[in-house]
């Protein structure tokens, strides 16, 4: 069964993502307003990340990510105190 992910954007509320469209992660710089990218269905998503190293958005991505749990399920992305995703840019 299918399983999400929700990740909070400030500028447009929660973008839900299927698990099973995203073939990878990763993160471009390790401070600063830097950007996350996930790959899936074939679009990349890069994310926009405030207040903090790009490695504290990271993390809590990747756990919602590798969750263990049957579907269909939500996973949240739970950032940590400061950190934000300011935005989030979708390209082919």
């Amino acid at each position: 069964m299918a399983k999400f992910i929700s990740i909070p954007v400030t500028s447009k509320g929660n973008t839900v993502i299927n698990v099973d469209n995203i073939t990878a992660t990763q993160f471009n710089a390790a401070t600063g307003a830097s950007a996350i990218v996930i790959v899936a269905g074939g679009k990349y998503l890069a994310l926009t990340i405030a207040g903090a190293t790009t490695t504290n958005a990271f993390t809590p991505i990747n756990d919602a990510i590798t969750a263990v749990g049957g579907g269909p399920a939500l996973y949240p992305v739970v950032f940590p105190e400061g950190v934000t995703c300011t935005a989030i840019v979708v390209t082919t």
